[in-house]
């Protein structure tokens, strides 16, 4: 019986089959797709596709850590299509006490590119509320203890990263300690990167000296 009588105008089905309109007046039939699989709309009629969604794992990009050591920048690059990143660095070190870490984005060093606040945490002084930079050339991790053999170990988690524009949420995490653990500090800042293109290359910096010590991880989802 025709669809425009109230038909289908199918003489068989198969377990899982949909019908749809494939045209004004005309129906077909959409076999099942596969495990996993969601329905979608492609040339403006029903279709099965692999689902979309949000980031599920992070995967490690530059296999087994890139060495912190023999310069005050250490790049990773080669990175394309992650929507999000997530940079650690365990247990840097620096030649230069009291130097600054900071992490930048393509290389980019833009005064007021990276915005970020929150907390700072010393030994000396407990809290500083609202530490940080509304207008600075790179996300400051953290900051070497005064005294020789101090580490740092911090994080920073970056959404959006294959964006070309607009601005990226941040989340960044550190802290600083003298090897004997006897002189301390901690950053817990939000922030964002206003991006001009997608994220292709992360690097980590020392303001004075070079690295000499630790491991740098980038994880992309």
């Amino acid at each position: 019986v025709a669809a425009t009588l109230g038909g289908t105008a199918q003489t068989t089905y198969a377990t899982g089959d949909l019908l749809y309109a494939s045209a004004t007046d005309t129906l077909a039939k959409r076999s099942i797709g596969t495990s996993g699989q969601v329905l979608t709309v492609s040339g403006g009629v029903p279709t099965w596709a692999t689902a979309g969604g949000g980031v599920k794992s992070m995967t490690l990009l530059n296999t087994g850590g890139t060495a912190l050591t023999g310069s005050n920048i250490i790049t990773v690059s080669g990175i394309s299509s992650k929507q999000a990143l997530l940079v650690m660095i365990q247990g840097g070190s620096s030649t230069v006490a009291s130097a600054e870490v900071y992490i930048r984005l393509n290389g980019d060093s833009t005064n007021g590119n990276y915005q970020y606040a929150g907390a700072y945490l010393d030994t000396n002084t407990p809290y500083i509320a609202n530490a940080g930079s509304t207008n600075d050339q790179a996300f400051t991790v953290g900051t070497f203890s005064t005294n020789a053999g101090s580490t740092i170990r911090a994080s920073a988690l970056i959404w959006g990263t294959n964006s070309s524009s607009g601005l990226m949420p941040a989340t960044i995490t550190a802290m600083a300690s003298q090897s004997s653990g006897s002189s301390a500090n901690g950053r817990i800042y939000n922030g964002f990167y206003n991006a001009s293109a997608s994220i292709s290359s992360v690097s980590v910096e020392v303001s004075s000296g070079n690295w000499d010590a630790g491991t740098l991880y980038v994880y992309g989802a």
